[in-house]
């Protein structure tokens, strides 16, 4: 809040190291690139949620919140409907048809178990 009593909303950009396009070429994205574009664009998500007197670095959330936001969003891009919304061919702008996703990647969507998990004894 201002001293006035108003709110002022949060003003957020994602700056990230995109691919360069080639001369008269669009950038083109690889899966990773948007997957970090979704992941930051949580933390600009939680940012405008946030009502915090002051501004911090993790937007008055607590410690182990501020990263969810961001972790949910990951999931978008994992999700094959999804990314037939948000990704055509680059040179005819069709939908593209058939993506696929390898599911024997080493990476999956933050914090997703990658096989049977124990909780531990220890605190």
């Amino acid at each position: 809040m201002l001293p006035d009593g108003t709110a002022r909303p949060a003003v957020n950009t994602i700056i990230g190291n995109w691919p360069a396009p080639a001369p008269g070429k669009p950038s083109l994205l690889s899966h990773q690139d948007v997957l970090v574009f979704f992941h930051e664009f949580g933390h600009n998500v939680a940012a405008l949620c946030a009502d915090t007197p002051y501004e911090t670095l993790n937007n008055g959330y607590r410690q182990d919140f501020v990263e969810a936001p961001s972790q949910m969003l990951e999931n978008f891009v994992w999700d094959p409907a999804i990314l037939k919304k948000i990704t055509s061919n680059a040179a005819t702008g069709e939908p593209i048809r058939q993506l696929t996703l390898d599911p024997t990647s080493d990476y999956q969507p933050t914090g997703a178990p990658k096989g049977p998990q124990r909780k531990s004894s220890k605190p």
